[in-house]
C-alpha cells in the first residue's frame, strides 16, 4: 500500500525544474537542472539517466541521488526545509512510513497520505529562540567577565614583570652584600685579639684553679685504678712462682707434653715482657709530674673558643674513657668567639637568607612568567588564567564536598575520612569540537590533574575537568569515568569565547 501511495505522490513530485523537486537540499540545486536532452548525471558521475526518473520511486543511481524525496534508495538521505526554523535531514527510509519525524517540523516526510503531520516550526523557532537568548545572555555575561580577568591578569603580568627586574637587581645586590660580609667575617678572624695568660693576671688564676682541680680529679681517679691494678700483678706474681717452681723441679723425661708445654710458654712470656717495657714509669712519677704549673710570663695563642673549651673538650674524653666519672650537674658551656667573630658570622648568615629568599622570588616569578598553559591559548586567555589561578569553589554532591582550585588542586573532603587529593594541575587543552553532552555550549577547555593520593590497593587518583561557559565559577556534577579517575563538569567565564557569538546569533 505504502508503495502505490508512493507512486502515485511521485507523479505530483516529478518536475523539469530543481527548485520543485521534493526533499532536495536547495544547496545542491545546481547539480538537478536538465540537460538539452533532458537528463541527468548521478551525483557519483556513475550513470545518466532520463531526468523524469528523478523520483519515480525506483533506485536508479548507485548513490541514491535520484531520489531525494522517497524512500527508494537506502543511502539517500530526506531534507526538510522547515522554514521558519532550522532545517534537517532525515534517512530516506523514514519518508512515508506513517510516523512524523520529530526533525520535520514542517511535517514534509508524509506526503504520501500515510498520516497527517502538523507543521509546528513556528512554536519550536518561538522555543529556539527562547533557548538562544539565554544562552547568548550567558555568552554575554561570562565573556564580559573572562574579559575583566584578561584585564586583571594582564595587569598582574605587567606588575610582575617590572617586579622582576627589581628582584634581579635586588639579587645582584644581595650577591654583594653576602660577599662583603664574607670578607668581613674572615677580617675579623684574622684580627681577633689573642688571649694572654700572664703569672697572677685573674685569667692566669682562673686557668690555674681550673687545671688544679682537673688535675685532683685525674690523679683520684688513677690512684683508684692503681690498687685494681696492684691487685691484679699480685695474682699474675703469684702464678709466675707457681709455674717458676714448676719450671725447676719437672723432669723432660717423665712429665707429659702439656707440663712441657706450659713450661715453654712461660720462658716466652717472659722474653717479651723484658723487651716490651725495658724502662716502665711508675704512677708515684706519673702523678709527681702532673702538679708541675708555670710561674713565669707565658703568651698562649687560644684558639676561639679559649682555655675552657680546651679543658672541657679533654674532660669530656676522659669521660668517655670512664677513667673519670659524668657529671651529674650541667657543664657551663665553654667560652664562645669573640664578639666581633660572631657578629660577622650572623651578618654572614642573614645575608644568605636574604640571597636564598631573592632567588625563590625570582625564580617563582620567571616560572609563573615563562607559564604557556598549551600551544595554542592566545594571550588574553592566558592573562585571564593567570588571574583565575589557585581560586577555589566547591559544592557538595552526596557525601562528600568537591572542591576545584584553578591551576592547583582538585580535593574531595569528607567530615568523617578527611580531605582526599585527587590530583595537582598538570596541562590544560581547548576543544576544537565542543561536546555538547547536553549542555547549552558543550565543554571548549579541559584541565588535567595528576599525582593524587593512591586509592586503596589501586593507582593514584586522577582528574580532568571539563569546562563549559557560564556566568560564573560552579561545579555541576562529578563522575568516577574509570577506577580513581574522575570527570569533574564545570561552568565557568573562563570557558565564554568571543568567537560563540556569531554561533548564538545565527540560532537567533
Amino acid at each position: 500500500m505504502k508503495h502505490l501511495l508512493a507512486l502515485a505522490a511521485a507523479g505530483l513530485a516529478l518536475s523539469t525544474t530543481a527548485t520543485s523537486i521534493r526533499g532536495l537540499d536547495s544547496s545542491k540545486a545546481a547539480f538537478y537542472k536538465p540537460s538539452q536532452a533532458n537528463t541527468f548525471r548521478c551525483l557519483d558521475g556513475s550513470k545518466v539517466i532520463h531526468f523524469n526518473k528523478i523520483n519515480d520511486d525506483y533506485c536508479d543511481c548507485p548513490d541514491g541521488s535520484d531520489e531525494p524525496g522517497t524512500s527508494a534508495c537506502h543511502n539517500a538521505s530526506f531534507y526538510c526545509e522547515n522554514v521558519g526554523h532550522t532545517p534537517a535531514r532525515i534517512p530516506a527510509r523514514n519518508v512515508n512510513d506513517g510516523v512524523c519525524e520529530p526533525a520535520c517540523c514542517d511535517g514534509s516526510d508524509e506526503y504520501g497520505g500515510l498520516t497527517q503531520c502538523p507543521n509546528t516550526c513556528a512554536a519550536l523557532a518561538k522555543e529556539a529562540a527562547i533557548v538562544a537568548a539565554a544562552r547568548e545572555e550567558i555568552r554575554t555575561t561570562g565573556a564580559a567577565q573572562q574579559e575583566a580577568w584578561s584585564k586583571a591578569g594582564r595587569a598582574q603580568r605587567t606588575a610582575m614583570e617590572a617586579s622582576l627586574v627589581q628582584k634581579q637587581a635586588a639579587l645582584s645586590l644581595a650577591r654583594e652584600k653576602l660577599k662583603h660580609a664574607e670578607d668581613a667575617l674572615e677580617k675579623a678572624k684574622a684580627t681577633a685579639p689573642i688571649e694572654v695568660f700572664t703569672t697572677g693576671s685573674p685569667a692566669f688564676e682562673e686557668a690555674r684553679v681550673a687545671v688544679e682541680q682537673q688535675v685532683t680529679q685525674l690523679k683520684e681517679a688513677v690512684e683508684g685504678l692503681q690498687g685494681k691494678v696492684k691487685a691484679q700483678q699480685e695474682r699474675i706474681a703469684a702464678l709466675e712462682s707457681i709455674l717458676s717452681n714448676l719450671k725447676v723441679s719437672y723432669n723432660p723425661n717423665f712429665q707429659d707434653m702439656a707440663v712441657k708445654g706450659a713450661v715453654s710458654a712461660f720462658d716466652e712470656l717472659a722474653a717479651i715482657e723484658e723487651s716490651t717495657f725495658p724502662n716502665e714509669a711508675t704512677l708515684p712519677e706519673l702523678l709527681a709530674d702532673s702538679t708541675v704549673l708555670p710561674t713565669e710570663v707565658c703568651p698562649v695563642p687560644v684558639p676561639d673558643k679559649g682555655i675552657g673549651a680546651l679543658i672541657h673538650q679533654f674532660k669530656r674524653y676522659m669521660m668517655d674513657l670512664g677513667v673519670i666519672a659524668h657529671d651529674t650537674q650541667p657543664t657551663t658551656p665553654p667560652a664562645g668567639p669573640p664578639k666581633q667573630v660572631q657578629d660577622a658570622s650572623a651578618l654572614v648568615d642573614k645575608r644568605k637568607e636574604e640571597l636564598s629568599s631573592a632567588e625563590k622570588e625570582q625564580q617563582d616569578m620567571t616560572s609563573d612568567l615563562a607559564q604557556s598553559y598549551a600551544a595554542d591559548v592566545p594571550a588574553a586567555l592566558k592573562d585571564a588564567l593567570r588571574h583565575l589561578t589557585g581560586q577555589c569553589f566547591s559544592t557538595r554532591l552526596g557525601d562528600y564536598d568537591y572542591e576545584v582550585c584553578m591551576m592547583k588542586t582538585l580535593y574531595q573532603k569528607s567530615s568523617s575520612h578527611g580531605n582526599t587529593l585527587v590530583g595537582t594541575f598538570e596541562s590544560l587543552k581547548r576543544v576544537a569540537e565542543p561536546v555538547q553532552d547536553g549542555a547549552l555550549f558543550g565543554t571548549t577547555l579541559q584541565f588535567f590533574f595528576t599525582h593524587g593520593t593512591r586509592c586503596w590497593n589501586g593507582p593514584e587518583r586522577s582528574g580532568r575537568v571539563d569546562v563549559e561557559c557560564g556566568k560564573s565559577n560552579h561545579l555541576v556534577s562529578v563522575r568516577e569515568a574509570q577506577k580513581c579517575e574522575y570527570v569533574y563538569r564545570v561552568t565557568s567565564p573562563i570557558a565564554c569565547s568571543l568567537q560563540q557569538q556569531q554561533v548564538v546569533k545565527d540560532e537567533l
